[in-house]
């Protein structure tokens, strides 16, 4: 909580054996501001692989009135501009509205979000809520109070062929936002994860 919006750090870190038995490392790493209206966001994210800069993305978006259209600027790899459709949600407001679907009872929703990792601008995403479950215990107190909703999230790029998703998660959420049981599906290959250590930042708001 950064008082006026959002701040979010995110860490990818993987040792990948290829083929040849080769080790190659790779780091990604996802930084984002977003305005607690939902209307600005910065963002950055950059990828190595041994230590090379294989890709880096800078710039900021905005939308206009909740929900967009709006606009992406990109300040690298290119200076460049791309415009967001009607109904465009960042992040924090993308998770925000498939938790208020999730306690609505809805089953699906279909919502553009724009998070900065492409240079294509917004993508499509496809939500399902597969169930949802009242509070339970956990080994976590601040989640043991809360309902959740496991959720299938699939993104797709904003063209008429894309028939089928870049890439596809599968979570469970709890109302406050955390998640756990991640099964992340890129195509060539799926990662497992699950919620190790959770520790509440402070509040100096």
């Amino acid at each position: 909580d950064a008082c006026d919006g959002w701040a979010t750090h995110q860490q990818l870190d993987m040792m990948v054996v290829n083929s040849d038995g080769q080790n190659i490392h790779m780091v990604s790493d996802y930084t984002t501001w977003e305005a607690k209206d939902g209307l600005s966001f910065r963002f950055h994210t950059r990828q190595t692989t041994d230590d090379a800069v294989t890709s880096q993305i800078d710039g900021d978006a905005k939308v206009d009135g909740s929900g967009g259209p709006g606009t992406a600027h990109y300040t690298s790899p290119k200076d460049t501009t791309k415009p967001l459709p009607q109904g465009t949600l960042f992040p924090m407001a993308h998770t925000a509205a498939l938790l208020a679907a999730a306690r609505a009872g809805k089953k699906f929703i279909a919502l553009p979000l724009f998070d900065g990792t492409s240079e294509e601008g917004a993508q499509d995403t496809s939500v399902v809520v597969l169930n949802t479950k009242p509070p339970e215990a956990t080994p976590y107190p601040l989640l043991s109070a809360l309902a959740s909703a496991r959720v299938h999230l699939a993104f797709f790029e904003r063209t008429p062929s894309a028939i089928t998703p870049d890439y596809e998660v599968l979570m469970r959420y709890w109302e406050n936002g955390v998640a756990d049981a991640l099964r992340m599906d890129f195509g060539d290959f799926v990662m497992d994860a699950k919620l190790s250590e959770l520790k509440l930042q402070p509040h100096h708001c």
